[in-house]
């Protein structure tokens, strides 16, 4: 059973077509039906992408936060 952190992705991701293809950090292609499914085993793929998504969203608020 995926951690909360986890569901609130995995709820995310299965909103996007299956077909959809992510990317990680450093460039790794993955579809989205095998995101959801590290998401759902709260495997180390599914928690780096999750800890990279926070980051972004992290960084983006900072940014935004300056300009005002």
């Amino acid at each position: 059973m995926p951690s909360e952190k986890m569901s609130i992705f995995l709820d995310l991701i299965k909103e996007l077509p299956t077909d959809t293809v992510l990317t990680n950090w450093n460039g790794t292609p993955i579809t989205v039906t095998r995101m959801a499914e590290e998401l759902e085993l709260d495997s180390r793929i599914g928690n780096d992408y999750v800890s990279d998504c926070i980051r972004v969203a992290r960084d983006f608020l900072k940014r935004k936060a300056r300009k005002i």
